[in-house]
């Protein structure tokens, strides 16, 4: 008795795994540029003096959540 076989074979059987992948690769990298965003900002915003953020109406306190909130979304 002959044994035949039913499975099927994708010709690109790591299709799957490389969307995946790219998937991961580019969320990472909007990871990444949204912390570069973040970090750009705060270090804008730290670098300017009391009197300079007071005329803007921010508070030294107030940098992380402003940077943030740009960087990420509120």
């Amino acid at each position: 008795m002959a044994h035949t076989s039913t499975a099927s074979f994708s010709p690109r059987p790591f299709a799957g795994l490389r969307a995946r992948l790219s998937e991961a690769v580019a969320a990472t990298a909007a990871r990444r540029a949204q912390h570069r965003d973040y970090r750009r900002v705060r270090e804008e915003l730290m670098a300017l003096s009391a009197r300079d953020l007071a005329d803007i109406g921010i508070g030294r306190d107030q940098i992380d959540t402003i940077a943030r909130d740009h960087a990420y979304g509120a």
